[in-house]
């Protein structure tokens, strides 16, 4: 694991204080939460997942739940199948920058999967559901990161 300097603590300390607040009521205020993380290049890497295919597809998807704030009901494979790609990132085997965006990703990716597992329309495809979870729990300075401008 990469240790981080004194400058790269501080700058995930900035970005954490200026954090959104997330209700424990309202699953979508986490999905704002981890949307508000990514950036351009974020959306088209998650859409590239599946070795490139379909990019374009899963991209449209990914776009319209970030602007939306919303999922599709159900969650189709496109997105989905680039999400549950991304949610098997390890930024932790990463230098910090890129642990950073992997982190994101990854954050979003399985805050969208859990979101849709709550949909009953999603039953079929929820499952890995508790793998999910551990993912998301896990992703070193998730909620230190912010977006990138």
């Amino acid at each position: 694991m990469t240790s981080l300097t004194q400058a790269q603590i501080a700058e995930f300390q900035g970005i954490a204080s200026n954090a959104p607040s997330i209700s424990p009521n309202n699953p979508k205020s986490l999905l704002k939460a981890t949307a508000n993380l990514l950036d351009e290049d974020d959306l088209r890497s998650i859409a590239r997942a599946d070795y490139g295919n379909d990019t374009d597809e899963h991209l449209a998807g990914l776009v319209d739940i970030v602007r939306l704030c919303e999922l599709p009901s159900p969650l189709k494979w496109h997105p989905r199948e680039v999400l549950e790609l991304t949610r098997w990132s390890e930024p932790e085997q990463q230098d910090p920058g890129m642990a950073a965006r992997l982190s994101r990703q990854c954050a979003f990716a399985c805050t969208v999967l859990l979101v849709s597992y709550g949909d009953p329309r999603n039953a079929g495809a929820s499952y890995g559901s508790n793998q999910t979870l551990i993912k998301l729990g896990r992703q070193p300075g998730s909620a230190r990161v912010g977006r990138r401008g």
